[in-house]
């Protein structure tokens, strides 16, 4: 079961933000239930996830549209250097 099931019926999200603690589809499976849907189905905001490393093969197998962000572009500690926002719609 995957975590979180319980918040499904009270409270959609816009967003949903959380560090790239696995892979990218299984991140989208555990949270896609919790966003706000407009009318038309579609979630209306997305999944934030922090990540690091080489992201393209996790992008590739995500069925659904994303968007990447290097931090590195915003900050300068090198902590960031290799991390990346992913944006899943």
């Amino acid at each position: 079961m995957a975590p979180f099931t319980h918040l499904k019926k009270t409270f959609p999200y816009d967003f949903v933000l959380t560090r790239g603690v696995t892979r990218l589809h299984v991140l989208h499976a555990w949270t896609r239930h919790l966003l706000k849907r407009s009318k038309n189905g579609k979630p209306t905001g997305g999944l934030l996830a922090l990540k690091g490393g080489d992201i393209e093969a996790e992008r590739a197998a995500t069925p659904c549209a994303s968007s990447v962000y290097a931090m590195a572009d915003y900050f300068s500690e090198a902590y960031f250097s290799h991390k990346k926002l992913v944006h899943l719609h």
